[in-house]
C-alpha cells in the first residue's frame, strides 16, 4: 500500500492500473495503451520533459491524479472521472494545453 513504483527507460506499457494509493512516477518514453488510477493513486510525469503518449481513456477514480507540469503526456482517448466529477480529481497538466469535455 502506498507504493512508488519509478520507470526510468524507454518502452510500451500495455495495461497500467495503479491501486491501494500507489504512486507510478514515469521519467522515460514511450506509451501506455491502457492507465486506470483507482482512488488516491497517481501518475507522476514530473521528472522529464521527454514525450509520453496514453493511448486510450484514462479512467480515474476519486481522489486521484496526472502530475504533468511539463505537459509530457498526449491524453489521445482523454480522460474519464469515474464516479466522481472533475472537482474530485487532482490533475496538473500544466499551462496552456488545450481541454475537450464530450
Amino acid at each position: 500500500q502506498n507504493a512508488v513504483l519509478t520507470v526510468r527507460k524507454t518502452g510500451a506499457i500495455t495495461t497500467l492500473t495503479v491501486t491501494n494509493g500507489s504512486t507510478v512516477v514515469h521519467n522515460g518514453t514511450g506509451t501506455i495503451t491502457t492507465l486506470t488510477l483507482n482512488p488516491g493513486c497517481f501518475l507522476d510525469l514530473s521528472g522529464s520533459k521527454e514525450p509520453i503518449t496514453i493511448t486510450n481513456a484514462v479512467l480515474q477514480h476519486e481522489g486521484s491524479g496526472i502530475i504533468d507540469p511539463n505537459g509530457r503526456a498526449t491524453l489521445s482517448g482523454g480522460f474519464t472521472a469515474v464516479g466522481c466529477s472533475l472537482a474530485d480529481l487532482r490533475n496538473d497538466f500544466g499551462p496552456a494545453r488545450t481541454f475537450t469535455v464530450a
